[in-house]
């Protein structure tokens, strides 16, 4: 009887999961376009939409910035609950109709990470600075700090909590290259979807009409600082070695040249921002 074969470092290190690649260009494009679609479910459906439904009159919008005459509280609130609301939604996409395509399975999954972080983020943020979305919350109150805990530990916990979600659905994306297979991953698809999401919010931010500093600084703190969770996305060990799922990322220029289109219109039109 043949003695059983045992699996060596190098096989398991062989496996179709640590064999993926992704064309990086891809990648980019599918970071770019989920900024932007998460950018516009922010400023525009978030705080535009209750600007409107409230009788606001809009002032200033733009890819970071967003003003209204009279906004109350719920127009502030618009923003994060706007992604948070829009991550909910991915996520059943993701469980019950997941697109086929991997550039369209790597979008969902870019958009959800990116909507969890910018959401939960925002509680965080508003919590230790006392500025943003959340400060509506403790602005008049009589025990600020009580309002400025809660906020860090909702965000604190929401953001943990969604690290570990987008790791799950970022598992099939997972490039092993360079490691032991008994080691983590690290998703370098993710960090080049962090690097593209932050650059673009950036790059929008030098043609904006008003002064050009400031707006650039925004746009690194809400986008590097928010989405900085993407650097902590990693597979488990038992994903990793037991093959599963595998999606590449192959080069399209039907995808790359529809983002590079709506790039450019994202950033004549938010970019440069709207003044009422």
């Amino acid at each position: 009887m043949p003695s059983p074969k045992c699996t060596s470092d190098s096989e398991l290190f062989s496996s179709p999961l640590a064999r993926s690649a992704h064309d990086p260009l891809g990648v980019i494009c599918c970071g770019a376009l989920a900024f932007i679609f998460s950018s516009i479910a922010h400023e525009v459906i978030g705080h535009g939409g209750a600007a409107l439904l409230t009788g606001s009159r809009i002032i200033r919008i733009s890819s970071v910035y967003f003003d209204a005459v009279d906004a109350g509280p719920n127009v502030d609130a618009g923003g994060p609950l706007m992604n948070l609301l829009a991550s909910g939604l991915l996520l059943l996409c993701h469980r019950y109709c997941r697109p086929i395509s991997p550039y369209g399975r790597l979008l969902v999954g870019a958009l959800t990470a990116l909507n969890l972080f910018w959401g939960f983020g925002y509680f965080f943020f508003s919590g230790v600075t006392g500025r943003g979305d959340w400060a509506l919350l403790f602005k008049h109150s009589e025990s600020p700090w009580v309002w400025r805990s809660v906020l860090v530990a909702v965000g604190l916990y929401g953001y943990r909590r969604s690290i570990t979600v987008v790791g799950k659905i970022m598992t099939p994306f997972a490039y092993a290259s360079g490691t032991p297979a008994t080691a983590k991953p690290r998703l370098r698809t993710a960090i080049l979807l962090y690097l593209a999401a932050g650059m673009t919010c950036c790059f929008a931010a030098l043609f904006y009409r008003g002064p050009v500093g400031p707006a650039l600084r925004e746009s690194a703190i809400e986008s590097f600082g928010a989405f900085a969770g993407l650097w902590f996305v990693e597979p488990r060990i038992s994903e990793v070695n037991v093959p599963g799922e595998v999606l590449n990322v192959p080069r399209d220029w039907r995808w790359i040249t529809a983002s590079t289109a709506i790039v450019a219109l994202y950033v004549t039109i938010l970019g440069r921002g709207y003044f009422g």
